[in-house]
């Protein structure tokens, strides 16, 4: 049975956007993206994988909504607008899943040089 291995939440608030991991939800808060890795087993490598979930959701047992990579990789992701999520990965990763929109959340995708793998 997959198991979220460890996530971090990266909280939106329409007030003040991107808050720090862990950090308590600003009132207003509408979205968050959980961050995680998944490990199924063994037999299996962790995926890396972002879900957008309303704000305060408990992270069901299911694949993330916005973002899967097949293996651990590092990401950067930030908050740009209330309604616009970006998520970087060093260069040469591509996701197997990178969903352009999840639950009216616009999602965009970059490699960026500064993330670097683990």
């Amino acid at each position: 049975m997959p198991q979220a291995g460890f996530w971090r939440r990266i909280l939106l608030s329409a007030a003040t956007g991107a808050s720090p991991d862990g950090a308590p939800a600003a009132e207003g808060a509408l979205r968050e993206a959980v961050v995680f890795e998944r490990n199924c087993g063994a037999t299996t490598d962790f995926s890396t994988q972002v879900s957008v979930l309303p704000c305060g959701a408990r992270l069901r047992n299911q694949p993330g909504n916005a973002f899967i990579y097949g293996h651990q990789v590092p990401l950067s992701v930030r908050w740009d607008t209330p309604s616009a999520l970006w998520i970087a990965y060093p260069p040469g990763f591509r996701g197997l899943n990178e969903q352009p929109a999840v639950d009216g959340v616009m999602v965009r995708y970059a490699e960026d040089e500064s993330v670097r793998e683990k």
